[in-house]
């Protein structure tokens, strides 16, 4: 179990993968036969167009959304949505099951169901996960410290989630982690046990946590957090 539960940060790249690979070759597909899928659906080729292009620039978008922006994630997603909502409702409704039948000889809705709640997902969770990239810790590990085994118990928490479960993480630090904060892509602040702390005596007996913070404070990292939260 602890070794799934370390690997559940980077769950969310099975369904940009799968997302990217669907949209990207379905879209691709209809790109470079316009004119035969506009004619099939009954469609102006302009509007044949925007759906081929919604189709693979949603899934590329969803999938670079991993690497860089919130937002990018969430625009590739809204962009896929009315595409899958036109699908269901224009093409497969009225039949579940996929496979292809007599009323409905390009089969029932199931799989357009699925990659839609797959896309609503990505959009209203962004990139809202505990932890960046196990890469990305490492790199920042072996900047800061030269050492890979320093890695081995840090974890990168963006700063969104930290507000939210301070006290859990806190926990964490009391038993022997490093926490490394990250606002916007970048590190703001480092939260790590006092040295010689022993993971093993419990909590009031222990030193205070250790704050370390380079650049901007954490409180006010904090106060813009909530003006850049209430501006949106």
């Amino acid at each position: 179990m602890n070794a799934l539960n370390g690997l559940a940060p980077q769950a969310h790249w099975f369904l940009r993968i799968a997302l990217l690979s669907v949209f990207l070759f379905h879209g691709w597909s209809k790109l470079t036969g316009l004119g035969g899928f506009a004619e099939m659906m009954g469609l102006p080729v302009f509007i044949a167009l925007l759906v081929a292009l919604a189709e693979a620039g949603g899934g590329i978008l969803v999938f670079i959304g991993g690497f860089t922006k919130d937002w990018i994630t969430r625009l590739g997603a809204l962009v896929i949505v009315p595409v899958m909502l036109g699908a269901i409702f224009m093409v497969h409704w009225g039949q579940w099951h996929f496979m292809a039948t007599d009323t409905h000889p390009m089969g029932g809705m199931q799989f357009q169901v699925t990659l839609l709640f797959m896309a609503l997902y990505l959009l209203i969770k962004g990139n809202n996960f505990t932890y960046l990239p196990l890469y990305f810790c490492t790199f920042y590990c072996t900047l800061m410290y030269r050492n890979s085994e320093e890695c081995e118990i840090m974890k990168t928490v963006h700063f969104t989630d930290f507000r939210k479960k301070a006290s859990i993480y806190f926990s964490d630090v009391e038993k022997g982690e490093t926490l490394v904060i990250v606002r916007h892509g970048k590190p703001i602040a480092e939260i790590s046990p006092v040295e010689g702390t022993d993971p093993d005596i419990p909590a009031w007996k222990s030193p205070g946590i250790k704050l370390a913070l380079k650049g901007a404070s954490l409180s006010n990292a904090i106060m813009e957090e909530r003006k850049s939260y209430n501006q949106k």
